[in-house]
């Protein structure tokens, strides 16, 4: 309902030439919150697994996984910073209206491209 809504605002304001920060601020938000706090959470756990080497706590046994499996501060933060960066691609897009003129085209593909980015380095 939230989405249909800003929706019909951007078509509205665009019809009338009077797209301004404002209004792409406003419409923005709906589609793009939720993947920057599932970016956020995926760094701060890349700096939660850092600061368990750093202080030498063995996560991995404490909580039952196979340390072969389990990844690096590195690959964790490297994901979650490249996964920002599709954010923020897409959000440009998004804002400039290009090069599609429907506005959930770049808020969905940006979905899937990060998704894809989250699970590169998982060895799924």
């Amino acid at each position: 309902r939230v989405v249909a809504r800003a929706v019909r605002r951007r078509a509205a304001a665009a019809r009338r030439g009077a797209m301004g920060l404002g209004d792409v601020l406003n419409d923005s938000h709906v589609f793009f919150r939720a993947p920057v706090l599932l970016a956020l959470v995926w760094f701060l756990w890349g700096i939660n697994v850092w600061v368990f080497r750093k202080v030498h706590l063995d996560y991995a046994a404490a909580l039952g996984f196979d340390r072969a499996s389990t990844l690096s501060p590195r690959a964790i933060c490297s994901s979650a910073v490249a996964m920002l960066g599709v954010i923020a691609g897409f959000w440009f897009l998004y804002t400039i209206h290009w090069p599609f003129e429907d506005a959930l085209v770049a808020p969905s593909a940006m979905y899937i491209l990060s998704f894809f980015v989250l699970i590169v380095p998982l060895d799924v």
